[in-house]
């Protein structure tokens, strides 16, 4: 596993790694994704086509999968980076939902602060594509098959997009 850590503020660690879900497995997830999101859900900071609503396992059960095993490395994380981990050892998702950049596509600067972390999980990314920036201006760009893990409270944002992504996103808590 290729995990890199990047340190944000001087308490906060974001983390990618990749987590080898098979290709025709993101492919299914790509399709029900584009069947799902909607040019006209404007609820949000995000300029890009998005599911509706934030209970995205409510929506589709072809993401039950993904979800889980982002919970697992969750928990991997949580051990890696935290001192008391019974703080957060129950944790689990609370919401999610899919977003589909395409060439102009942003998400405004904004945080999750009702949460503990938050994800990104990239299922496919062109090479092209904008990063996700950090309040400290950490740039991380997203590659096909990775996770971004981070502490709630940081802001981040995706300039206008070059290319076309499929993310999911969520919170944990």
């Amino acid at each position: 596993m290729n995990n890199k850590n990047y340190k944000v503020t001087s308490t906060s660690i974001v983390e990618t790694r990749y987590l080898g879900i098979p290709k025709e497995y993101k492919l299914k997830c790509i399709e029900e994704l584009s069947k799902l999101c909607n040019k006209d859900y404007k609820f949000t900071n995000v300029n890009a086509l998005r599911t509706e609503g934030y209970l995205l396992w409510e929506n589709s059960k072809v993401f039950d999968k993904l979800l889980e095993n982002i919970t697992v490395h969750y928990h991997q994380y949580i051990s890696s980076i935290e001192l008391n981990q019974t703080l957060f050892k129950n944790n689990t998702i609370k919401n999610a939902w899919g977003v589909i950049y395409k060439e102009g596509g942003y998400s405004k600067k904004h945080n999750h602060n009702s949460f503990f972390y938050s994800f990104i999980y990239c299922l496919s990314a062109e090479s092209n594509n904008s990063p996700l920036i950090f309040e400290d201006k950490t740039y991380i760009q997203p590659k096909d098959d990775m996770l971004m893990l981070f502490p709630s409270h940081l802001y981040h944002e995706v300039l206008p997009n070059k290319g076309t992504k499929f993310v999911i996103a969520g919170n944990i808590t």
